[in-house]
């Protein structure tokens, strides 16, 4: 060490052996410099102690007023319910429907492969096959989201938090949810039914996945800001609105009506279209073979009856 012996300044020179990893140090050099700090107030008579009491933080509990003069929940409670409820449930969501959308493509593609769907299509008509396909996955769906709801609801009951999630603006993410499930769930499975392997429906997602993957990118913006204008402007973006507005309602402030109204005729008129668009492109391309077809090809498909 080349400290002062007097005042305690100066550098200290710590030479260890290379085999101690970089916490070790670390610790080592944090303990050497509390204690040379603790030294100092020693010799100046101060008890380290007292100075310890007076850097302490106080602790600030944080209550909240409406105009009638009630409490709010405390901050704690506020950030739970502004921020991890509408992410945690966000993610859920979306994982639970794209996971099980991807899922409906994946055995739409073993079925035309192993020819079963041409057994399936002898006692039944192509959209009726989708549709049938698409209400069975979304039990599927539903069951994943009741599974990891419960544990959630569980957790924060132990925690002593369930009143955060006794709220009825709560529902509002699942009518969202369902319309959000159709939509890439028609998407996948007409995909599904005009590739023949699963290189080719790799060349069909790529865009798909760029589509369906922008809500998760802006997780933390739409949480923190969930009525402002890019969040309000996303909500009634073609097949990933629904999810931000899943997001949104699930926050501390409600959507405004005229949102939530505007936002359900457009996005169920959306998701009718995309309905009978891929019902259409099942039809045709469920019993195709040979080279898949072009994306001008499938928007045809999706225009014409």
């Amino acid at each position: 060490s080349v400290l002062d012996p007097n005042r305690l300044e100066g550098q200290t020179l710590l030479t260890l052996h290379d085999a101690l990893g970089r916490p070790q140090v670390d610790a080592l050099e944090t303990a050497i410099a509390e204690t040379v700090i603790q030294i100092r107030q020693t010799q100046s008579g101060i008890d380290p102690e007292l100075i310890d009491r007076l850097r302490k933080s106080p602790e600030i509990n944080t209550t909240r007023l409406n105009d009638d003069g009630l409490t709010a929940e405390d901050s704690q409670s506020r950030k739970l319910r502004a921020l991890v409820i509408p992410i945690v449930l966000m993610g859920l969501l979306w994982g639970a429907s794209f996971g099980t959308s991807a899922q409906l493509m994946q055995t739409t593609l073993d079925e035309k492969a192993n020819k079963v769907v041409e057994v399936l299509l002898s006692t039944t008509s192509p959209e009726r096959l989708m549709m049938g396909k698409i209400l069975g996955q979304s039990g599927v769906a539903l069951t994943t989201v009741g599974v990891y709801g419960s544990l959630g609801v569980g957790a924060l009951a132990a925690a002593g938090k369930l009143g955060l999630i006794l709220d009825p603006q709560l529902l509002w993410p699942l009518v969202w949810f369902t319309m959000a499930f159709l939509g890439a769930a028609a998407i996948l499975a007409a995909v599904g039914a005009v590739v023949h392997d699963q290189r080719e429906a790799g060349n069909l997602m790529g865009p798909i996945l760029a589509l369906l993957g922008v809500p998760v990118f802006f997780i933390m913006p739409i949480a923190q800001a969930p009525h402002g204008l890019p969040a309000t402007i996303a909500s009634f973006v073609p097949v990933i609105g629904p999810y931000i507005m899943a997001m949104r309602s699930a926050g501390e402030i409600a959507v405004p009506g005229w949102q939530i109204g505007v936002g359900l005729v457009f996005h169920a008129t959306v998701t009718r279209t995309l309905l009978l668009g891929a019902g259409r492109v099942f039809r045709i391309g469920i019993l195709s073979s040979g080279t898949p077809p072009k994306f001008t090809t499938l928007l045809q498909w999706l225009i014409r009856p």
